[in-house]
């Protein structure tokens, strides 16, 4: 979509308070456990530098967050671990979460990061499948990751060689 801005930003980040709102709200409504409020704070107070990626995705019409997709960064490794993406509802089935992973991807690559790994709820057929039109592929089933009967797969994504 036209209407869509994407940017990616390195740790440390120190967003205004409208957008670490948006951030807290959009991951209160896409996300099934989400961060409370004082997660988020804690996690703008860490002085990581370059240890994490945040990717967003801006509507110029709505004027306001609509996506986002949080990494945590181990370079060393060449690892990133995608911790949280959301996008708000009514903006699903629209590439906004295929074009956080083209926004982002190389801002990755440039920092030397070959992998990816991420966990989502087995349940979740519409994340996983999403994911592995990416490039994904399914490592193991973790027998209650989320709670009781509520199992995760671990995924990784690698650069082609």
């Amino acid at each position: 979509m036209k209407d869509i801005n994407y940017e990616s930003l390195i740790s440390p980040f120190f967003p205004d308070a409208e957008l670490a709102a948006q951030l807290e709200q959009l991951d209160q409504e896409a996300m099934n456990p989400c961060w409370n409020h004082a997660a988020w704070q804690s996690f703008f107070l860490e002085k990581a530098e370059g240890r994490y990626l945040l990717s967003l995705a801006h509507s110029k019409k709505a004027q306001k967050l609509i996506g986002f997709a949080l990494f945590q960064l181990v370079p060393e490794e060449e690892l990133a671990h995608l911790l949280k993406i959301a996008v708000s509802e009514k903006f699903r089935r629209q590439a906004v979460a295929r074009n956080l992973f083209a926004d982002f991807l190389p801002c990755l690559q440039k920092r030397g990061i070959r992998k990816m790994f991420l966990e989502v709820e087995e349940s979740n057929l519409a994340a996983i499948s999403f994911y592995e039109a990416q490039g994904f592929k399914k490592l193991h089933t973790m027998q209650h990751f989320y709670g009781f009967n509520r199992h995760g797969v671990s995924m990784l994504w690698q650069v082609a060689e």
